[in-house]
């Protein structure tokens, strides 16, 4: 995946990373496309609307890696900041979507359990190779410390918006077509935590989740250069293992 964030935010051509993305989301809709033939219903087509959605945010980070290339005005790249982190949760979200999952007559168990699966890995890598590309620049702009602070940020925010999307049945549309009634809920969610367990337990779970899958393919992937805080911290541990 590496291939996905490229080494500078001038190249934008079809890199094999984004070539591996576009494959995967393909095969997730042959798989629904041979659901839909052999069973004759369309349970999950709603996946492919989500799968979708995720692109967006992706999508929007190459927009900004052009126009910061570009010498964009900086209004312009705060406004698609604002909109990429608006559909970032719509990335991850797509995990959720095994609540659906249920033993059906019409096909296997585990051909629904591939379906989702490969749906919710796509999403997953969509939305937090969009979250590296953002945080490169912000990085290059503000320093390492400032970038990883706001990666951290925004998947705490992603993971409230999982739990938003999930429970509350709300959706980035909403930040547009209804931001009073969202920003009315939200804040009452924030201001009186204790009366909202569920809330807090979504939100730290699934934050820790993305922290840690996001961390191990930035590490893995080499997507990002591992913070010096950490590699001082597993260096010393390694030689504390050796003596």
């Amino acid at each position: 995946m590496q291939e996905a964030c490229g080494s500078g935010p001038e190249r934008l051509t079809l890199r094999p990373g984004v070539v591996i993305l576009l494959l995967g989301s393909l095969y997730c809709i042959g798989l629904e496309c041979a659901r839909v033939v052999y069973a004759g219903n369309r349970f999950y087509l709603f996946l492919i609307w989500n799968l979708f959605l995720a692109w967006i945010p992706f999508a929007v980070s190459l927009l900004i890696e052009k126009v910061q290339s570009r010498g964009g005005r900086p209004a312009l790249l705060v406004l698609l900041a604002a909109i990429w982190l608006v559909f970032f949760p719509n990335a991850p979200y797509i995990i959720t979507d095994f609540i659906h999952l249920t033993p059906r007559v019409a096909v296997p168990l585990w051909f629904d359990v591939l379906l989702i699966t490969s749906f919710a890995w796509t999403g997953l890598l969509l939305g937090l190779v969009s979250l590296a590309r953002v945080q490169r620049l912000i990085s290059a702009a503000a320093g390492s410390l400032v970038g990883w602070l706001s990666a951290a940020g925004a998947l705490v925010l992603a993971a409230f918006g999982i739990y938003i999307g999930r429970f509350e049945v709300r959706n980035s549309w909403d930040l547009i077509m209804r931001p009073g009634l969202l920003a009315r809920d939200t804040w009452h969610q924030l201001t009186s935590p204790a009366l909202y367990p569920r809330t807090l337990g979504v939100t730290f779970s699934y934050a820790v989740f993305l922290m840690l899958a996001y961390a191990t393919i930035c590490e893995i992937g080499g997507l990002l250069p591992t913070p010096m805080w950490f590699r001082s911290f597993t260096r010393a541990e390694g030689q504390g293992s050796t003596k």
